[in-house]
């Protein structure tokens, strides 16, 4: 089994709800389809670290700097398929307006909007993508 190195970003608002978006393309081989719902994560590509990939994620998906800067939140080993696993660093980041005006240079991806933690774990399996309800569920038990 291969496996894939990326960054996600977990961004909260002042109500304690996360920042979704929604998929654009699909990606078969990732398990990702078309309509599935995520927070912001993309692959460490080659030559990046950690941090540069986060910086990329930001630009790229959210399209504008959040108010504080990305804590660390750990990492993640998720099979995705008999074929690929993906290693996921995890930052979290909170805004405080919940609230972006800029739009995703990314074409693949767009805003979605703000949900609980407890609304995307009660999400079915085919609307979400398989790295965000574990990420959820460990961020429940803290």
């Amino acid at each position: 089994m291969d496996t894939i190195n990326a960054v996600a970003l977990v961004v909260f608002d002042s109500e304690c709800r996360v920042f979704l978006l929604k998929e654009l393309k699909a990606r078969e081989d990732y398990c990702k389809k078309v309509g599935m719902l995520s927070f912001p994560i993309t692959l460490i590509a080659n030559g990046e670290d950690k941090d540069l990939s986060l910086v990329r994620l930001i630009t790229k998906e959210i399209g504008q700097p959040i108010q504080r800067p990305p804590m660390f939140f750990g990492d993640y080993e998720i099979p995705l398929n008999t074929k690929y696993s993906v290693r996921l660093s995890v930052y979290t980041g909170v805004v405080n307006d919940g609230f972006f005006t800029a739009r995703p240079s990314d074409l693949y991806v767009d805003h979605y909007g703000w949900m609980f933690p407890r609304q995307i774990l009660e999400l079915p399996s085919d609307e979400i993508r398989l790295e965000v309800k574990p990420v959820i569920r460990s961020y429940l038990t803290i």
